[in-house]
């Protein structure tokens, strides 16, 4: 099932990015050559992204699901498992989220063009 959603997700994101990339082609914005290069780039960035978010947030979720099912244990018996799955979909969800923002931070620090002089339009 994790798989699917992972593909579904995947497919989404690539496509509303190429053809972000396509419309810009056809309206005469960027070539043939930025085109392929946009392309390659984006999916490569979000092929990186998805694979960081699903590695650590599987990993903070184990061990947050384990934390916080023995202490729901502890304190009331058979609560354990529901309250450690709980706490492990949130804290991977978080995760998650928090390296999209990082490695879209970063990304943008790299692709963000540079200009030679400040604008002096001040309105």
């Amino acid at each position: 099932m994790a798989v699917i959603m992972v593909v579904g997700v995947l497919g989404m994101t690539l496509t509303s990015t190429v053809q972000r990339n396509v419309r810009a082609y056809k309206l005469g914005k960027i070539s043939h050559q930025t085109l392929l290069h946009n392309n390659l780039v984006d999916v490569f960035g979000v092929l990186v992204t998805m694979a960081l978010a699903i590695l650590a947030g599987g990993y903070v979720s184990r061990y947050v699901s384990q934390l916080a099912g023995k202490a729901a244990e502890a304190s009331s018996r058979g609560s354990g498992y529901t309250a450690g799955m709980l706490a492990g979909i949130f804290a991977g969800m978080l995760v998650g989220i928090g390296i999209g923002y990082l490695v879209r931070w970063i990304w943008r620090m790299f692709t963000k063009p540079k200009r030679a002089f400040p604008s002096t339009n001040r309105s």
